[in-house]
């Protein structure tokens, strides 16, 4: 019986992890309409455990692509893909892997 009720959990949560991706594409623009915006909020706030919003790109990974993109403008994607090889070495280096979710940012 446990069985069936984990497969039915986990087939609730790809449902909802799908209505996110769908709704996250609607939202995810300079004028969304509100009410997918409404709707994406409502989702993630009903979803918590799920953790939803961890399907976004984080701050650093943000902060990183903004700078490729400021600092490699122009100089093409040979360029970019060369620095993204490089900075995927210095968080090796760094020892990205096992730091804390904090110091991952």
């Amino acid at each position: 019986m446990k069985l069936i009720a984990r497969n039915a959990v986990a087939k609730d949560a790809k449902k909802i992890k799908q209505q996110f991706h769908n709704l996250l594409t609607k939202a995810n623009k300079e004028r969304p309409r509100p009410t997918d915006l409404q709707a994406l909020t409502q989702i993630l706030n009903e979803n918590k455990e799920l953790e939803l919003w961890k399907a976004v790109v984080g701050m650093g990974e943000l902060a990183e692509s903004q700078a490729l993109d400021t600092i490699i403008n122009g100089s093409g994607q040979g360029m970019r893909e060369c620095w993204r090889q490089r900075l995927k070495v210095m968080r090796a280096n760094l020892g990205h892997a096992e730091s804390s979710p904090l110091e991952r940012c």
